[in-house]
């Protein structure tokens, strides 16, 4: 279900809409009808009648449930994208690094690392 509104976004860039006249469509009936049909589901999965899921299955249903609110700003602004992505990629270097970071040859280099990443970030 999710994917359809992959596909919105997807058409949105194709057709270089600016943030109201994509704010405008998401709170069109289209829109609308892939959202209530997310709850649907969302709803389903929850309920005991659902087939068992493993349990990242189940963490990403209570994630999506606890955070139902934010589905509604995603309609109300047109700047708000359908996932964090782009963030993702822009900190993986750092979360690297901090993974690499167990294996200095000492405390001070893990330090002077952290200092040296902590500054590059911001």
């Amino acid at each position: 279900m999710h994917w359809k509104l992959y596909a919105l976004k997807k058409r949105y860039i194709e057709l270089k809409l600016r943030a109201e006249d994509i704010r405008h469509l998401r709170i069109s009936a289209e829109t609308t009808e892939i959202i209530i049909g997310m709850r649907s589901l969302l709803d389903l999965m929850k309920s005991g009648n659902a087939l068992r899921h493993g349990s990242l299955v189940e963490k990403a249903v209570n994630y999506l449930d606890h955070f139902w609110n934010q589905v509604f700003l995603y309609r109300k602004g047109g700047d708000y994208t359908t996932d964090n992505s782009l963030m993702e990629r822009y900190i993986r270097p750092l979360a690297n690094e901090r993974k690499n970071s167990l294996f200095f040859g000492s405390d001070k280099m893990a330090c002077v690392s952290a200092a040296y990443y902590s500054v590059v970030s911001t």
